[in-house]
C-alpha cells in the first residue's frame, strides 16, 4: 500500500510502499500522532524510515493493494 506523508515547511512528501492493513498502518500512524513521538516505518524493500511527528502536516494512506493471479484482464474477447 502507498502512503505519502507531507511535511512543515516542506514541498516535498515522503512517499512509501509499505505492508500491511489500512487500519494497522493507520492506528500505528495514529498514535504515534497523537502521543507526540517518533513514527517508525518499514518499506517492502526493508528500509526504516523514522520521522518526527511534530514536522508531520498530513498523511495519505492508499488503499490496499489487490493482486491479481493469472492472466485475467491480459486477453480480451473480441
Amino acid at each position: 500500500m502507498q502512503i505519502r506523508i507531507g511535511f512543515v515547511n516542506n514541498a516535498r512528501e515522503l512517499s512509501l510502499t509499505i505492508d500491511g492493513t489500512q487500519e494497522e498502518v493507520e492506528a500505528k500512524i495514529n498514535e504515534a500522532l497523537e502521543n507526540q513521538k517518533l513514527l517508525t516505518l518499514t518499506d517492502n524493500k526493508g528500509t526504516i524510515h523514522t520521522l518526527r511527528t511534530s514536522e508531520v502536516i498530513y498523511v495519505l494512506i492508499g488503499a490496499e493493494k489487490k493482486e491479481t493471479v493469472g492472466f485475467a484482464g491480459i486477453f480480451k474477447e473480441s
